[in-house]
């Protein structure tokens, strides 16, 4: 989370902040074969198997029954679990890679945004000042 602080374009404000990235500019669209990531249980079904915080994203279904094989299969669980653990932890990668391509998509989004400005700003300024200036925008 540091590295957004510390970057040369967030003096500009180009990069997005980590959890303001479904604010992107919506008039660029996403292909259409673009999955959409919602958790696949509701509120009120997290709520009721009390599942924490940190784990109510996109893998709780993965959760769930990676956490239901830990507890049939108790004391041995950890060993005969292995296959729910490890989708679990496969959906997570996923989860992440994600959230990863959503966060450069809303960056190239505001760099893209962010150069046309100053494009506009560069052509107001060339159409007030004489051409003898030495710049000249076509």
């Amino acid at each position: 989370l540091w590295k957004h602080y510390l970057s040369k374009d967030a003096k500009e404000g180009l990069n997005p902040h980590p959890n303001e990235v479904s604010a992107i500019n919506a008039t660029v669209p996403f292909p259409d074969d673009w999955p959409t990531r919602e958790p696949p249980l509701s509120i009120n079904d997290m709520n009721r198997a009390q599942i924490p915080a940190r784990n109510r994203n996109y893998c709780v279904d993965k959760f769930m029954w990676h956490k239901k094989c830990l507890r049939d299969r108790y004391p041995f669980g950890m060993q005969s679990c292995k296959p729910e653990n490890q989708e679990w932890e496969d959906c997570m990668a996923d989860d992440d890679y994600h959230r990863a391509m959503m966060y450069e998509r809303a960056r190239r989004i505001r760099v893209r945004d962010y150069k046309k400005r100053e494009l506009q700003k560069l052509k107001e300024y060339s159409k007030t000042h004489s051409s003898s200036d030495g710049i000249e925008v076509s």
